[in-house]
């Protein structure tokens, strides 16, 4: 016997179709909200706090701070923008990466586990970039920043030029505005005023196992 196919009404077809499309759109408004949501920030100081100054290596016109969470899979993102930046402007910028660090001691903080961190490695091979333990996220604070990703560029006065993210979305590389007024920044071609961005990335306080 031949099975015979049963005709669905169209009002029926129509709420297929309804329910798939709105399934469609409430995934697509959730991968936006999570990919524009702005993370937390404060004010970074108007001078180069000396604590911070001392860990730079190199004499650059332009020194970047970024807070790095070890676990962040959208830092990777911030690394290579900063990376690019770095390739155009050889002499006049280096980067701290302020590696986020669980421990009860500076010695625990400057552990091997964290060494073999990928974004430690990455930032030991990038140049004009060091990696730095920030034993609890204590100097990303003192900087104002909650966020792994953010940015924080002072000139060689220790003057604050730049703070926020650099990428135009939560883990994408790319052109963006915080890009192009930083390579005018390093290229002193900016105005000497405060530029601001937001950051796209995780919470500097969230567990690396979570992530």
């Amino acid at each position: 016997m031949t099975a015979k196919m049963k005709k669905r009404h169209p009002a029926t077809l129509l709420l297929i179709a309804s329910l798939w499309l709105g399934g469609i759109s409430a995934g697509s408004i959730a991968l936006w909200d999570h990919e524009f949501t702005e993370g937390q920030s404060s004010d970074a100081p108007l001078s180069l706090p000396a604590e911070l100054g001392a860990l730079a290596k190199d004499e650059k016109p332009l020194t970047l701070f970024m807070a790095v969470h070890p676990g962040c899979p959208c830092t990777g993102a911030s690394l290579e923008q900063v990376d690019r930046l770095i390739a155009g402007n050889p002499d006049s910028i280096q980067l701290i990466g302020l590696v986020r660090a669980r421990g009860e001691s500076s010695e625990t903080a400057t552990g091997a586990t964290l060494q073999e961190e990928k974004y430690w490695k990455r930032l030991e091979a990038m140049p004009n970039a060091h990696p730095y333990a920030d034993h609890d996220g204590a100097l990303a604070r003192l900087l104002g920043t909650h966020t792994s990703g953010a940015t924080i560029a002072y000139d060689e006065t220790g003057g604050l030029r730049f703070q926020g993210g650099i990428t135009p979305s939560r883990g994408h590389a790319g052109p963006s505005r915080s890009m192009d007024e930083l390579e005018a920044i390093a290229r002193q071609l900016a105005p000497l005023e405060l530029c601001s961005s937001p950051t796209f990335g995780c919470s500097l306080e969230n567990d690396p196992d979570l992530l």
